[in-house]
């Protein structure tokens, strides 16, 4: 995992407005809209998967995450107060090491995101040697 990048975004809460949102002080500011709500906060991790072929970085995106750890990101930052996205909740840190099943896409740029992962014990190759 890196923690370097952060582990979550924040959204503007505007109907239609996919702004993300900074802190600033105790709030956090739109660059378009003032915003009377609290953002809403969005999973998106960084990290590295590794098998027995190799290692590759990948992002883990909210869906995903949300399903591994058990809560929504705006429940995690609620119940463990944690609003620094480059301090990584224990329950997130929980993950490393463990094998999972990967349902990921490749973007444009390259880059890999994971759709939808779930914990297993046991992974069958879907693909012949």
């Amino acid at each position: 995992m890196h923690d370097y990048r952060g582990w979550f975004y924040a959204n503007c809460t505007v109907p239609n407005c996919l702004n993300k949102v900074l802190p600033e002080e105790d709030t956090f500011v739109c660059a378009d809209h003032v915003m009377k709500d609290a953002p809403t906060f969005m999973y998106y991790l960084n990290t590295v998967i590794t098998d027995d072929t190799g290692s590759i970085e990948a992002s883990f995106f909210n869906e995903s995450l949300a399903h591994l750890v058990g809560y929504t990101c705006n429940q995690l930052m609620v119940k463990k107060k944690n609003r620094n996205p480059k301090e990584i909740p224990p329950v997130i840190k929980l993950l490393t090491g463990i094998q999972l099943l990967l349902t990921v896409n490749i973007k444009p740029n390259g880059s890999l995101g994971v759709d939808s992962a779930q914990k297993t014990s046991t992974i069958t190759p879907t693909t012949p040697y």
